[in-house]
């Protein structure tokens, strides 16, 4: 499996090779380099990603930001919790009293920008260390299991 090249894809079919497995030891390794990272300011990646979209989108409601992310009602809303304790998000008044849009605080914004910095550092590092081509090809398989898990 060393080989490249190697042309019998056998082996996917063996536990050793598991996707799923595979992409979460990914995924952790990439969340711990990121968190380590941006410790140095007090944040995690989630929170970081939690700030960058809300920022994004300006105001976002609960839900509109869960779906933007991708994480059920329940997580986000823990997630966003800390950071409205940390005083970095806050709730806004919306002409329907059942919705509360989040927006930034000030001190929010000065975070993310804080975070941006170093967000950027790591993620310029890794396109060094593992190439601009082979992450662009990630992204899109990445893109394309998720469409091809969407239509199972």
């Amino acid at each position: 499996m060393s080989d490249p090249t190697y042309s019998d894809f056998s082996y996917l079919h063996s536990p050793g090779s598991c996707l799923c497995k595979i992409v979460r030891r990914a995924a952790r390794g990439l969340t711990n380099h990121y968190d380590q990272a941006l410790s140095s300011i007090g944040l995690k990646v989630t929170q970081y990603s939690i700030l960058s979209s809300i920022d994004h989108a300006q105001q976002v409601s609960l839900g509109e930001l869960a779906e933007m992310m991708s994480l059920d009602q329940t997580t986000t809303t823990r997630n966003v919790k800390l950071l409205e304790e940390a005083g970095l998000v806050e709730r806004v008044a919306h002409a329907d009293s059942r919705v509360k849009p989040l927006r930034l605080t000030g001190a929010g914004r000065k975070k993310l920008s804080d975070a941006r910095g170093i967000w950027q550092g790591v993620q310029s590092d890794l396109i060094s260390r593992v190439g601009a081509e082979r992450l662009h090809d990630m992204l899109e398989t990445a893109a394309l299991l998720e469409t091809a898990i969407g239509e199972a």
